[in-house]
């Protein structure tokens, strides 16, 4: 490799030193933000391993984003893009490029634990051996390509090979969690709105129940100035009194509702509502209530902020696709020298930002799947 080339692609290590300040500060910035990863990553794999459930491939998460975040620590710490020229090529090559095949693997293994989600039919791609060799295959792939770029000459056009196979394993992984990521909020969408089928037929079934309580237990016709419409008086006086006592108690129960409603309408409707009214009666709103079925509608989705996350997490990959093309056509293109140092600083820093947001993400995945096994 020429003294004068960077292993960063086809960027001169002399335009790279013209801003070495400006990269000393994005590298010890984004060192922190990926030593903060490691941290919360331990953290989680520890509250794992307290847990009594099987989490394997969730500690396999687990164990790459911190795998990941100290290999761009070391990276970013000791020897950032070369301007320090205190390590190896191969060692500083290695640092670089050996971090992305931890995020796709870890992605792998996240879209794997919610095709489990979704009773999705087992694929090949499901299996444990396939899994552990494809993971296996991208590391190796990748150091073999970083030898090869560091020994032999042509650097440019393998290290498009290499950004090009990359990118492509990560748009098609991206787009696979995507559409597993909708069949699970097809799912779920489904099973919420079956549970708001049955509540609100129950609660029918209750009202109805109460408005059958309501009406006298025995089928007579009561007449309540004194006596039945038919039969002898003076042998069914006893059978008269307890059939007025029910129907005056039913009344007292109608009426009291009736009021209770009718304070309840006046308190919800009035503009200013009288706060000691509402402290003193306290009404109970009917269990059949419209407001009762609508917030039953605003229940939490416990699921929701994963699916939010996890649609995240395919934006973020589709936005690596696309800035892993503009780099392959504009810093990587061996028929196109770098003459733009500052647009490759800012091409760096957004790749950094973005590997930071999606060890996040999928670290939150892996931690939110393990909470959903309890």
């Amino acid at each position: 490799m020429d003294a004068n080339d960077s292993a960063f692609g086809c960027v001169a290590i002399d335009d790279i030193l013209s801003l070495e300040e400006a990269i000393f500060i994005h590298a010890y910035t984004f060192a922190s933000f990926c030593i903060i990863l490691v941290i919360i990553s331990v953290i989680i794999s520890i509250k794992m391993l307290r847990s009594n459930h099987n989490t394997k491939f969730l500690l396999t998460i687990e164990s790459l984003m911190i795998i990941f975040g100290l290999l761009r620590a070391m990276f970013l710490l000791t020897d950032p893009y070369r301007v320090r020229n205190v390590l190896p090529p191969l060692v500083v090559q290695f640092l670089e490029d050996l971090a992305v095949p931890c995020l796709t693997s870890a992605l792998m293994l996240v879209q794997n634990t919610f095709w489990q989600l979704t009773k999705t039919k087992r694929l090949k791609l499901q299996r444990v051996p396939v899994l552990l060799g494809t993971v296996a295959a991208h590391f190796l792939l990748i150091a073999v390509i970083d030898i090869v770029v560091i020994n032999v000459a042509g650097k440019c056009e393998l290290l498009l090979v290499c950004q090009a196979l990359t990118t492509l394993w990560g748009l098609i992984l991206s787009v696979g969690f995507f559409v597993t990521v909708r069949n699970l909020h097809l799912i779920n969408r489904q099973h919420r709105n079956t549970l708001f089928i049955t509540a609100v037929d129950k609660l029918h079934l209750q009202r109805a129940s109460e408005e059958g309580s309501l009406t006298s237990p025995i089928g007579l016709s009561v007449n309540h100035e004194g006596g039945d419409t038919g039969g002898n008086p003076s042998t069914d006086t006893p059978a008269i009194a307890s059939i007025q006592s029910i129907s005056l108690v039913v009344k007292e129960n109608e009426n009291k509702q009736q009021c209770e409603s009718q304070q309840v309408l006046q308190m919800t409707n009035s503009s200013h509502p009288s706060t000691e009214l509402a402290t003193k009666t306290k009404a109970p709103i009917p269990k059949w209530s419209p407001r009762r079925l609508k917030t039953f509608g605003r229940k939490p989705n416990p699921l929701l902020k994963v699916m939010i996350v996890s649609m995240m997490t395919s934006f973020l990959g589709l936005l690596c696709f696309v800035l892993g093309v503009y780099g392959m056509i504009v810093f990587n293109n061996p028929l196109q020298p770098v003459s733009d140092v500052k647009g490759w600083f800012v091409y760096q820093t957004l790749q950094r930002s973005i590997e930071f947001c999606f060890g996040i993400t999928l670290s939150y995945l892996a931690w939110r799947r393990n909470t959903r096994n309890r």
